[in-house]
């Protein structure tokens, strides 16, 4: 194992990448070729020789992405348009490869230990997926179908950066910027009720105009991804998704989610009764629309719950990060965080040391602030993984877009933001406690239904009574958040639980509907869109006018344009994991070393290098149950 911090070349031109991801892609190809050269397949001769291959093209990959979402050039975006395509043949070069399919098949034959065997088991089955057995004639198609849906991806965000400047409405003088979901928060505080009705329909209106009309490219795709699925043997894309998953099965996740939904529409069908009542006190005659919930909702959560002006001068970015996130991590895991003089990525960047009981852990780089050039929300990034094989210290990122302050000025938070900024956290612990044996399998990587599982966990500490005492000060005086105001901010955690669920689920089951569509049921037109979106809905049991879905299809960039197709049910099935793990942690102490410890190194420190389901079995002392996350909603 390394002994000190190695970063990745920060700095690379667009030229740079694209002669790296060359040579990188060549190497792989050419331990390929040795791999399929030898006689008898070994660990050390195959999955060794191909993992260390291999590694270069994911650090690269990793270094691109980071660098793109926090400090993106139209140079890079030219050169991610360019390479998608290249990156998918090169994947199917690979996994279409019988040969080495053959030797790798060999090797499952022979005595490994659980994680080599797991390695050979994850292996085989993403040569499946990837076609190695079918004809020659259906291989090329395959590599046709996987190439189109890259482009369209890299085309999708293409598409979205056009439509940024179609994303804003002018209302009372001012210019409202609309983010990505359905609903907008300026809807609870726009007394307005025509700017209100104004800003609700110019958001679900999106992606469906001008330069950023992405109807065509959302129906293509859903017709390449349900080719591509047959061609592989699978009913849907959907079932392709749930079958690299923990879920398994579209039944089984659909099973979880109607659950949710169960519980979500009788409450937000009372909520809306109760709101709709007093809508028509303030407004006789009129009746209660989508536009109005949430500004009736800030109107009831005002009566006990806190708002964000209140609680953001507790909330202050420097004490939260020392006070809190730095602080859960050592009460719970022994950490410490050492900044260091290190050029990062960007010019805001920090750079820590990371250190555990014993010594130097690994590298964490935090960079907090807004940028025109970068993407929004909030994610981490493994830039280097550490494994067994490579014995790397790991350096992981955490990126906020918090707007900089003037010098001398604070960073306020809201609620929401703190919330966030412990979920990402929880990925870095993902990356930064990895020991499985191969960089493949390590870190964060994992299955999509499962990979937000130990960041949601790590949101439960940021309601620790002992920590908000510590991290929610007043930035002037130092006053420590008053405890009713604890107590009201406890109070009000599950206020409009039905709201979020019901918009939350009905992007789930719309996601499921897309990837699901037997052919002649997808739009066959971009006119058609719409229709079948509203089919979706009803049939799915979540056509609820008042609660429109979180995203809605010409808006939902986690399946278009990201990693999430079909997979967007991955948030609510990682709770369920989520919610049962927490009720460990309240059964066993809460915030205690010795439960830091067990969660640390039977769960993070595993990655994706063990049978997940049955590995989270063995730490809980028994399979998990739903009834949590439904207690969990419950409102």
């Amino acid at each position: 194992m390394n002994t000190k911090l190695v970063f990745p070349r920060f700095g690379r031109s667009a030229k740079e990448f694209a002669a790296d991801f060359d040579r990188a892609m060549a190497n792989e190809l050419s331990a390929i070729d040795e791999i399929v050269a030898n006689d008898r397949p070994t660990v050390e001769n195959t999955i060794v020789v191909w993992e260390k291959a291999a590694e270069e093209l994911s650090e690269l990959l990793a270094l691109l992405e980071t660098v793109m979402s926090s400090d993106t050039t139209d140079e890079l975006d030219a050169l991610n348009e360019k390479y998608a395509p290249l990156f998918a043949a090169h994947s199917d070069e690979i996994y279409q490869n019988r040969a080495l399919y053959e030797k790798i098949e060999a090797l499952s034959k022979t005595d490994l230990d659980d994680q080599d065997r797991h390695w050979v088991e994850l292996t085989l089955k993403d040569f499946r997926r990837s076609g190695v057995q079918l004809s020659g004639e259906d291989q090329q198609r395959l590599r046709e179908l996987n190439s189109k849906l890259a482009a369209n991806c890299a085309k999708w965000d293409q598409l979205v950066v056009a439509g940024r400047n179609e994303s804003s409405v002018e209302v009372a003088g001012k210019t409202v910027e609309l983010i990505n979901t359905t609903g907008q928060p300026i809807l609870a505080e726009l007394d307005d009720r025509e700017d209100r009705e104004h800003i609700f329909k110019a958001s679900i209106a999106r992606g469906k105009t001008g330069e950023s009309d992405v109807r065509e490219l959302i129906i293509e795709t859903a017709k390449l991804r349900l080719e591509r699925a047959k061609l592989l043997g699978f009913r849907n894309h959907a079932e392709y998704v749930a079958d690299e998953g923990t879920a398994a099965t579209v039944e089984a996740l659909t099973e979880v989610l109607h659950a949710v939904r169960d519980q979500a529409i009788p409450a937000a069908e009372r909520d809306a009764k109760a709101y709709q009542n007093e809508f028509e006190k303030l407004f006789p005659g009129e009746k209660f629309e989508a536009w109005d919930w949430q500004w009736m909702a800030e109107k009831q959560r005002q009566h006990y719950a806190v708002s964000d002006e209140i609680l953001k001068p507790y909330l202050e970015f420097e004490r939260l990060l020392n006070d809190g996130i730095f602080a859960q991590a050592n009460e719970l895991y022994g950490l410490t965080f050492k900044q260091i003089d290190q050029e990062g990525y960007v010019e805001d960047a920090r750079v820590f040391e990371v250190h555990d009981e014993d010594g130097l852990l690994g590298g964490l780089i935090v960079d907090p602030y807004a940028r025109p050039s970068k993407q929004g929300g909030a994610w981490m990034n493994d830039l280097v993984v550490r494994s067994e094989l490579n014995g790397k210290l790991p350096v992981v990122t955490l990126n906020c877009n918090y707007v900089k302050p003037e010098p001398g000025k604070p960073t306020l938070m809201t609620w929401d933001d703190v919330i966030t900024i412990f979920h990402e956290f929880g990925h870095c612990l993902n990356g930064l406690f990895s020991e499985a044996r191969y960089p493949s399998l390590a870190g964060a990587n994992g299955p999509r239904d499962y990979v937000e599982f130990p960041s949601q966990v790590n949101e439960h500490w940021a309601w620790e009574p002992t920590l908000i005492e510590r991290y929610a000060k007043h930035w002037q005086s130092g006053a420590q958040l008053p405890q009713e105001l604890i107590q009201k901010l406890i109070d009000g955690a599950k206020f409009d639980q039905a709201y979020a669920d019901t918009e939350l689920v009905a992007s789930m089951l719309l996601d499921q509907a897309w990837h699901t569509a037997a052919a002649d049921e997808l739009p066959s037109n971009p006119a058609e869109v719409d229709a079948f979106e509203a089919k979706a809905l009803k049939a799915a049991g979540v056509d609820f006018p008042l609660i429109p879905p979180r995203y809605r299809s010409c808006y939902f960039s986690h399946i278009w344009g990201g990693g999430y197709a079909a997979a967007y049910y991955g948030y609510l099935w990682s709770e369920l994991l989520d919610a049962d793990a927490c009720a460990w942690f309240d059964e066993n102490g809460g915030l205690r070393r010795e439960n830091g410890e067990k969660f640390r190194r039977q769960i993070l420190a595993m990655g994706d290098s063990v049978p997940l389901i049955d590995n989270y079995a063995k730490f809980r002392g028994k399979p998990y149950d739903v009834k949590y996350l439904l207690e969990r909603h419950d409102s």
